[in-house]
């Protein structure tokens, strides 16, 4: 990453190395076909009103490359020093896990969005379903809600993989997180996905 000290006019000359991003991607666990997510495309937030930055991304090192988890890293000193806390606060780790999402409420409690397939078995539907992990200990611990109803992947229009893209995104403001997530509709006829938004008020 890159650091501005004047809200962008200008640049650190030098790039700082947050960790290594280390993803295999994502398939259906039953018959192999690709899953287009947003598994190069980390995410940063800002705890407000400190020089704490976290950021997330994809990355299988977890399960010895087997399977892609959510990685988490937090820099206290505004991001000029990193320290990756954990290659998987997904909580469960026998499933893939994909496109996190992060952002953190005025008291410091964090919020990270993603899906995983912890729901599916084997063979059709690719039962899919989205999860917001939040910790109040600077990520530490986490704790999971559940965020809408579970849904097929495989309705998912076809570029490149079954792609819902990573249209995901995370909104935090007073006590509430607002996860942003798409989801297929459905069972039968065109494909077809609508974007949906829900509210998540976290307890300690």
């Amino acid at each position: 990453m890159l650091r501005s000290a004047d809200k962008g006019v200008s640049w650190d000359s030098q790039a700082t190395l947050v960790d290594d991003l280390d993803e295999i991607g994502v398939t259906d666990p039953t018959t192999g076909a690709a899953v287009r997510t947003g598994d190069i495309i980390p995410e940063i937030a800002v705890a407000p009103g400190t020089n704490t930055v976290y950021m997330v991304w994809q990355d299988a090192r977890s399960t010895g490359g087997a399977r892609d988890q959510i990685a988490f890293a937090r820099s206290t000193d505004a991001g000029r020093t990193w320290r990756t806390v954990s290659l998987a606060i997904n909580a469960v780790h026998t499933t893939q896990a994909f496109n996190p999402q992060i952002r953190v409420l005025p008291d410091g409690t964090i919020g990270v969005l993603y899906n995983d397939f912890r729901s599916d078995d084997a063979g059709a539907p690719l039962v899919t379903s989205t999860w917001l992990a939040h910790s109040h200990d600077g990520g530490q611990t986490w704790t999971e809600t559940k965020v809408g109803g579970n849904y097929d992947m495989t309705r998912a229009p076809v570029a490149r993989g079954f792609f819902l893209g990573d249209y995901d995104a995370l909104g935090a403001a007073g006590t509430t997180f607002t996860p942003i997530f798409p989801q297929t509709t459905g069972t039968s006829g065109p494909a077809a996905d609508n974007i949906y938004a829900a509210t998540v008020t976290p307890s300690a």
